[in-house]
C-alpha cells in the first residue's frame, strides 16, 4: 500500500501570555516613550533583506523616512515607519497561525526591538525577523 502525504498543519503555540505582554508594553510605551525619536527597522530573512527603514518621528507623525524596500526597489512588507506600527505587526504575528513567534522589547521604553516569526516550524528558510533600533531625539 501506498502511504498518504503527511499534510501539514500550523501548530501554534498558546500566546496568551505574550499578548498579555505586548498589551502592558504598549501601555508603557504610551505613557514613558519620547516625543521624537528616530527608529531604524531591519529586516533578517533568507531573502534579499534590503534598505532599513529609518524613520523620524515626532508625536504621531513621520517626519522624515527613508527605506524599506528590497535592492530591486519593491516594499519588503509592512510599513513599519513608527513604534505605533511596530506594535501593531507584532500584535498581527502573535495573533496568526505561525508556529512560532518571539517578541523581544526595549528594557528602557518597552518597544518590540525584535519580531520573530517561523510561519512552519519543520521548514528551513521561512524564519524573518524584525530588528529596530531606537534613537531618543527629544
Amino acid at each position: 500500500t501506498q502511504s498518504k502525504p503527511r499534510e501539514l498543519r500550523h501548530q501554534p503555540s498558546d500566546r496568551t501570555t505574550l499578548l498579555e505582554q505586548l498589551d502592558a508594553a504598549r501601555s508603557y510605551w504610551n505613557v514613558e516613550g519620547p516625543m521624537t525619536y528616530e527608529l531604524t527597522v531591519s529586516l533578517r530573512c533568507f531573502c534579499d533583506p534590503g534598505v532599513p527603514f529609518v524613520s523620524r518621528v515626532s508625536g504621531v507623525n513621520v517626519v522624515r523616512s527613508t527605506g524599506g524596500h528590497r535592492s530591486d526597489g519593491r516594499s519588503w512588507g509592512p510599513s513599519l515607519r513608527t513604534v505605533e506600527l511596530l506594535f501593531l505587526e507584532a500584535r498581527r504575528v502573535v495573533s496568526s497561525d505561525a508556529d512560532e513567534v518571539v517578541v523581544e522589547f526595549d528594557p528602557r521604553f518597552r518597544y518590540p526591538t525584535r519580531i520573530r516569526i517561523d510561519e512552519w516550524r519543520d521548514a528551513s528558510d521561512d524564519e524573518v525577523e524584525w530588528i529596530a533600533q531606537l534613537r531618543v531625539l527629544r
